[in-house]
């Protein structure tokens, strides 16, 4: 197999790279991904399609593996009985998140509003603390709102908006492509 079509997408095989082409004359944008990083995607591809057919959870984003500067322009604040707690969130998906700080007091159980604000967006999210772990300064917190009366997420735009964001930056980072489709 030489090349594939799929609507405006076009994949072929170059040598030692995949091409990757939308559009077509002047306005198609192409990027060449180097055969050594095509089992990322295949793994990010894999990873979707998983979490699309478990409705019950969804992908979790390593925030981790973001540059630090694009991981600083995300913003999480623990808003609960207690107050509000400004903290550093390490993974993220539709159904939750995991939060890293030395000030937050909570056990198990814990309703609060976790805040999450990225470039010009901004989504609160009704949460639920899961999870503590042993040196209490990491918190998992689950969104259960996120899911409609059929059992099927549903999360809100902005939230999907902030994922797939991130999850660019996550690509770009880790494939260093040079395009940018949006």
């Amino acid at each position: 197999m030489k090349q594939i079509q799929s609507g405006e997408l076009s994949i072929r095989s170059e040598g030692d790279c995949m091409a990757f082409t939308i559009g077509s004359g002047d306005n198609a944008r192409e990027a060449r991904i180097a055969d050594e990083d095509l089992p990322l995607i295949a793994e990010f591809i894999r990873a979707h399609n998983e979490a699309r057919a478990n409705r019950r959870r969804g992908y979790r984003l390593d925030l981790d593996q973001l540059r630090p500067d694009e991981l600083a322009q995300l913003r999480v604040t623990v808003r609960s009985e207690h107050g509000a707690v400004i903290v550093r969130p390490a993974d993220l998906s539709v159904t939750g998140i995991r939060v890293q700080s030395d000030i937050l007091e909570a056990s198990p159980g814990l309703q609060a509003d976790i805040e999450l604000a990225f470039e010009d967006k901004s989504v609160n999210l009704p949460a639920v603390l899961v999870r503590r772990y042993d040196d209490n300064t990491r918190f998992a917190f689950h969104f259960p709102e996120i899911f409609g009366d059929d059992g099927r997420l549903k999360p809100p735009q902005t939230l999907t908006e902030i994922l797939y964001a991130l999850e660019s930056l996550w690509l770009d980072k880790n494939l260093d492509l040079k395009w940018n489709l949006a």
